[in-house]
């Protein structure tokens, strides 16, 4: 997996309108399974801006935090375009059931397609779940929910 370092002059601008758009965004919804609500800082962390040429129907701009078992995404997602489909980060990880690693993928957050803001994310791995190899993505998906569109892994 590889990540790209953004520069501090595209993440500062890209934080005020994250920053902005946070008080504007609709209230969290109940963190999915594994996952609960507030931030933590873990030794390591990357942070990124997806790609944009104007095809995606989302965009995010993250940090990604994580020790040995656990981990923290926190961020904005917005949903690019309004063609009727909503906008959703995923994260994707394997969790430990006794001495097995599961694979799974979590919605942690959605943009509705009617919203013209963003939605801010906040949230750490539940205590007792131990996870490993987090990855997040911003996808559509119809009224379905259905995916319609989803970028790379990061």
């Amino acid at each position: 997996m590889k990540f790209a370092k953004v520069p501090a002059r595209v993440l500062l601008p890209l934080a005020g309108a994250a920053l902005a758009t946070t008080a504007l965004a609709a209230p969290a919804t109940a963190a999915p399974e594994h996952w609960a609500d507030g931030e933590v800082h873990y030794a390591e962390s990357r942070s990124f801006v997806t790609p944009y040429d104007g095809t995606q129907g989302a965009r995010a701009v993250l940090r990604v935090d994580w020790e040995t078992g656990k981990g923290g995404v926190y961020g904005n997602t917005w949903d690019l375009k309004k063609d009727g489909n909503d906008a959703v980060l995923q994260a994707g990880y394997s969790w430990l059931d006794g001495s097995t690693w599961k694979p799974v993928t979590r919605t942690l957050n959605t943009v509705e397609d009617a919203s013209d803001s963003g939605r801010h994310t906040s949230l750490h791995t539940d205590p007792a779940v131990k996870i490993k190899d987090l990855k997040v993505r911003v996808c559509t998906v119809d009224g379905a929910g259905a995916r319609v569109w989803c970028g790379d892994w990061h």
